[in-house]
């Protein structure tokens, strides 16, 4: 492959290649190197960087303000409120930036980096456009993603270890995210509308419900190489208690409630294969009275798909009543 211009992707015009969608809260360690590793990508066409910063308390918002002065050709900063944050289960999320952000994006082709992460190759961009590019029946592309410490030190391994060179659907509805999402580079249209009608009440992973809308416009293709890196640390999602103990596994079981019925349930048997691996988990580490109580959220939340899966139900039900 050619060796890109890198002064290409210095002006931005109305419209571009590559929308990137960065959100942020409470990052001030480490957001500057997230939008530096994506400032550094070399490519052959204009990026945008889409930045929604949700009124952080530690300087987060200092740090974007100032790289958007200094780039604006290239930086589009987006101040958001806290009263306007998103509660999910109870729980508030990064969901109304997120979404926000999508909608304002111009790329023919959308890439994420969460403020936390970043990535490692200034080619990146450039190779996950050439694939899709190269393939129309490729909806979204997908690579290695090293696993850092708070500091962003290796820690010697990926976050999933032998990724396939294509996932169909069937793939990405799993147990677990089958990537990460400082990977992933999509087609916008019609993925990001699809993405913008989905419920989002019950939907805890917006990450792992993006993977599967686009899954469900085509095929999703690797791209070769390690080129992000996920941080993980005390302070990020995944230590909160809606990826943590029983809760992650009721919470996956209701973005499956939920997306198996916005599916038409065309893939209805894989999703409830999925559900079923949750639900044992509850099963297992839950009391009756426990069990009863999620199976009754569950129901409440999606009344729909039970009407549609009433043998699912009785077996749920004998499962939480048994000693």
């Amino acid at each position: 492959m050619a060796m890109p211009d890198p002064g290409a992707a210095a002006t931005l015009p109305g419209a571009c290649t590559v929308s990137v969608v960065v959100t942020t809260y409470q990052h001030a360690a480490c957001i500057e190197q997230c939008i530096q590793s994506i400032l550094m990508q070399e490519t052959r066409f204009p990026v945008e960087v889409l930045i929604g910063e949700d009124e952080s308390s530690d300087g987060t918002r200092a740090i974007c303000q100032r790289l958007a002065a200094q780039h604006p050709d290239r930086i589009r900063l987006f101040l958001r409120s806290r009263k306007d944050v998103m509660h999910i289960l109870g729980q508030p999320t990064g969901r109304a930036n997120m979404l926000q952000l999508l909608r304002e994006a111009k790329g023919t082709y959308i890439a994420l980096c969460e403020g936390d992460d970043f990535w490692t190759d200034p080619l990146k961009l450039q190779q996950q456009v050439d694939l899709l590019e190269g393939d129309p029946r490729c909806a979204g592309c997908y690579h290695a993603t090293a696993i850092v410490d708070d500091q962003g030190v290796p820690a010697g391994r990926l976050m999933r270890e032998a990724l396939p060179d294509e996932m169909t659907i069937e793939e990405v509805i799993a147990p677990l995210a089958p990537f990460h999402t400082s990977s992933f580079l999509f087609r916008a249209d019609p993925s990001v509308q699809r993405f913008l009608s989905l419920p989002f009440k019950h939907i805890a992973s917006g990450d792992l419900a993006l993977f599967t809308v686009v899954a469900d416009q085509g095929k999703l293709c690797k791209a070769e190489g390690t080129l992000s890196a996920y941080r993980k640390h005390a302070g990020g999602i995944t230590t909160t208690d809606a990826h943590l103990g029983t809760r992650f596994h009721q919470n996956r079981i209701l973005l499956w409630l939920v997306l198996d019925r916005w599916l038409r349930y065309r893939h209805s048997r894989r999703c409830q294969a999925v559900m079923a691996e949750h639900w044992k988990n509850i099963v297992w580490n839950c009391t009756p009275r426990a069990r009863l109580r999620y199976l009754a959220e569950q129901v409440r939340a999606v009344p729909s798909w039970y009407l549609h899966h009433p043998a699912v139900l009785l077996r749920r039900l004998r499962d939480a009543l048994q000693r």
